[in-house]
């Protein structure tokens, strides 16, 4: 009885289902991908893992914000000799993302967003001539996003989306730069949208 109950509830989640969201839902995601860092002078590939929450603002208009953390690495070849160099980045972020096609039959939903963040970062980019050398600290910064939505049912959502920021960083030496991250990130959304 126990497995015949089980199933049914499986099946309830799986069953397929439109697109349905409005002005005052809420949802809740979270995701894992990978990610590419990068200063002018090396880059660094990893992985990210985080969580968002988001408010429908009015329909197809969803505010959002969320944390990050990634972790990636890397090496630099430098007059021959390699070089290990890495990063790990603590990422908040709050933006607004815009739904396409979205109605009660809509099974496919492409989406594009974008935001304000602020990123903990410690860099280790120590080689020759490097521009970034060992550092750590915060910045301030901007992220784009654009993707699709797959709803399996109400309950049940697949995000696949590419993720691009870039923030300010002090450098060893002193200065400010700007660095690049980007990525490719997936979600599954289970659960009942409040």
């Amino acid at each position: 009885m126990r497995g015949m109950a089980l199933l049914l509830a499986l099946a309830a989640l799986c069953a397929p289902g439109a697109a349905e969201a409005y002005q005052g839902d809420s949802r809740a995601t979270l995701f894992v991908g990978t990610t590419r860092f990068m200063a002018s002078d090396a880059s660094t590939y990893g992985t990210t893992f985080g969580f968002s929450w988001g408010y429908e603002v009015i329909d197809d208009l969803l505010w959002s914000f969320g944390a990050a953390a990634t972790t990636t690495d890397g090496t630099v070849t430098s007059a021959g000799q390699k070089y290990p160099i890495s990063a790990q980045t603590t990422t908040e972020q709050t933006g607004l993302t815009y739904y396409f096609n979205r109605s009660p039959t809509s099974l496919l939903i492409p989406f594009v967003g974008g935001g304000l963040s602020l990123m903990q970062y410690d860099i280790d980019y120590t080689f020759p001539d490097s521009q970034v050398g060992k550092t750590s600290g915060s910045g301030a910064g901007a992220f784009a996003n654009a993707g699709l939505e797959i709803w399996f049912s109400r309950a049940t959502t697949l995000i696949l989306q590419y993720q691009a920021a870039a923030h300010e960083v002090r450098t060893q030496s002193g200065k400010t730069i700007l660095v690049d991250s980007g990525g490719l990130l997936l979600s599954l959304r289970i659960g009942i949208r409040v």
